[in-house]
């Protein structure tokens, strides 16, 4: 029926009516997700398209049953999703992942987190770093395995006391893990997002730590406040916006066009460097 379903899909667009667009998304609190759903929101209304937005809340149990659920009600003509891997049958709709290189049956849109990773640890043992740490969540492991993997190729070893995971989420990781932090302090730490670096910079700054003079800070994903903290925050560009152009030009293709073979585009990163780091 995937055909047929195309053509009706195709008829009704040249009628006037919209395409409509689910978003599956692990939530919206984060700066950096709601960036990209506004983003899509504001490319699928230039092609008279809309959106909604469904939270499966990291769970990939709920992925799975949220994309069925839309799929068996006809409840969109595409899906966007942060990660495939929970979905666990075959779909009749056309889907794009964002963040999974070649994922399931999806197109992918995604930037190579390693690659983020061996930049930034590049960028640091350039300017004398040799003692780099790392903060993240329960939900970052993928960078935590990223970090681990960049350091042991760049020849460093990773001080486990220097790791800072914990449960907790944005601001609150930063300050817990700031809380952890003793004399013996990394030289340079990163952070799986910006949230958790500013975070964990006021909380030293706090007790009289000094950044970078003591120790430098790391992000990923340049939210906008970022660059205004009174120590400005060196952090990883993704381009959220550019990958919400291209999901959104690939799912109205899948929709409207002819069927191709999947895509699966890696886009590129770009190190932001402020003051927040200092070379040793």
């Amino acid at each position: 029926g995937y055909f047929q379903e195309k053509s009706r899909r195709r008829l009704m667009y040249e009628k006037d009516q919209q395409v409509l667009i689910a978003i599956v998304c692990p939530e919206v609190i984060s700066i950096h997700y709601s960036r990209m759903i506004e983003s899509v929101k504001r490319e699928a209304e230039k092609r008279n398209g809309r959106i909604s937005v469904y939270i499966d809340d990291f769970d990939a149990r709920k992925t799975n049953e949220i994309v069925q659920t839309i799929a068996v009600r006809n409840e969109a003509d595409g899906i966007l999703i942060f990660s495939s891997s929970g979905v666990k049958e075959k779909i009749n709709l056309p889907m794009v992942c964002f963040g999974c290189p070649k994922e399931g049956e999806a197109d992918t849109i995604y930037v190579d987190m390693h690659a983020v990773f061996a930049d930034i640890i590049a960028y640091l043992k350039g300017l004398g770093h040799t003692d780099i740490g790392f903060i993240g969540e329960s939900n970052t492991q993928e960078k935590n395995k990223a970090y681990r993997r960049a350091m042991a190729e760049a020849g460093l070893p990773v001080r486990e006391e220097h790791v800072y995971i914990n449960d907790k989420r944005f601001e609150k990781i930063g300050y817990a893990a700031a809380e952890q932090m003793n004399a013996d302090l990394p030289t340079a730490v990163i952070a799986a997002y910006d949230e958790v670096a500013l975070a964990a910079m006021h909380a030293l700054e706090q007790r009289g730590i000094r950044v970078p003079e003591e120790i430098s800070f790391v992000g990923i994903n340049n939210i906008p406040s970022a660059e205004y903290f009174h120590t400005p925050l060196t952090t990883v560009e993704v381009f959220s916006d550019r990958q919400s152009e291209m999901a959104v030009e690939i799912l109205f293709e899948r929709i409207l066009g002819e069927p191709s073979e999947r895509k699966h585009i890696l886009l590129p990163h770009q190190l932001i460097c402020r003051k927040s780091v200092k070379a040793v």
